[in-house]
């Protein structure tokens, strides 16, 4: 699976080098839309046809046919219809469940894509290095839900409060980290303490250093899975059986350095990106949490990786930084995106 992967992503950058930044007649522009509905097929078919070897494969498998963890609270309701829905009227097949899972999960993220930026290719080339691999082929779950809560996000910046609560309400249903959704409504989208979020970042990092973490919080929310999740991931610790927290982790150590870097100039992105502040609060609270939940490793990934959809749009805002030589942008793009497929598909071996 890797090598189609890399190749899309191919696409994605010469696309990017040639289009994003740059002023497009209508020609190109429906050149665009018709490329990138073709990768979104592509990118369905890639889901669909996975290796059963793949991480959850098996998971997800077993409860399509036997039903197993159907009846959990853990396992959200529109997950569990979903899969009755294919099972019953569609087809028993597993692979017609994850091209319906896939369909929904990566066409909501491109359709939040275009909605939300005119870098669509910088943002497919970040989407694809990164969040499709560990969500669309792997926590196919998640991967509705963050689909949902992109364009969510998009209804928070228009304040148009019917649609945002609809697709919150489909994200949570599919995930419940997704109730961090809601919180979002809240969030200032015009206006951002600079001083504050830069200094948050580092002070996370010294807080998880010295000990501190905010994870008994989550015994605090009167939601029962929740709870159970929270139960949960205390055993998990208690047994041994969460894999090793690493704070110093590489990958969130350069996503740190990228987000700092966006907020020093975010003045200057933000005149030609109105949806650029909120989506950098959300990437400096992602990478916050992965530090201040430390003490409950499972959550402090969950929850991350969630919020980490925001990348997708935050991190081609380098092309817009460098307006005048945008190309400047569209390397450094290049750059975090491939460090992204190298370390997915080398490093950690998620593709097989």
């Amino acid at each position: 699976m890797s090598l189609p992967v890399i190749i899309v992503c191919l696409i994605c950058w010469a696309f990017c080098i040639c289009f994003d930044g740059n002023k497009q007649s209508r020609k190109i522009h429906t050149l665009s839309i018709a490329t990138i509905i073709t990768i979104g097929i592509i990118l369905v078919i890639i889901a669909s046809l996975r290796s059963c070897k793949m991480a959850d494969y098996m998971h997800y498998h077993n409860m399509f046919y036997f039903n197993g963890d159907l009846n959990s609270t853990r396992i959200e309701s529109g997950f569990i219809f979903l899969l009755n829905i294919c099972k019953k009227l569609i087809s028993s097949d597993f692979i017609y469940f994850l091209s319906i899972v896939a369909t929904i999960s990566i066409f909501s993220k491109i359709i939040a894509i275009c909605k939300i930026t005119n870098l669509w290719w910088g943002s497919m080339a970040i989407f694809i290095s990164s969040r499709f691999i560990l969500l669309d082929m792997i926590q196919i779950r998640a991967a509705i839900a963050a689909g949902f809560f992109l364009i969510s996000m998009y209804y928070a910046i228009q304040r148009n409060l019917k649609w945002f609560i609809i697709f919150t309400i489909l994200a949570i249903t599919f995930h419940w980290t997704a109730i961090i959704t809601v919180a979002f409504w809240f969030v200032d989208n015009k206006r951002l303490n600079k001083p504050f979020y830069l200094l948050l970042i580092p002070f996370s990092y010294i807080f998880a250093i010295i000990g501190i973490s905010i994870t008994h919080w989550f015994g605090f929310i009167p939601i029962e899975a929740i709870q159970n999740l929270y139960l949960g991931y205390s055993k998990s610790i208690t047994y041994g059986s969460t894999k090793n927290f690493n704070l110093f982790d590489i990958l969130y150590l350069g996503r740190s350095f990228v987000c700092i870097f966006l907020l020093i100039f975010c003045n200057v992105i933000q005149q030609r990106n109105r949806y650029f502040i909120l989506f950098i609060k959300i990437y400096t609270i992602a990478i916050c949490s992965y530090c201040l939940l430390w003490s409950l490793p499972v959550a402090a990934y969950r929850i991350s990786e969630f919020l980490l959809i925001s990348e997708i749009i935050a991190i081609p805002s380098f092309i817009t930084l460098f307006h005048k030589s945008p190309f400047v942008g569209k390397i450094i793009v290049f750059i975090i995106s491939g460090c992204y497929l190298y370390s997915n598909i080398v490093l950690t071996k998620l593709l097989i």
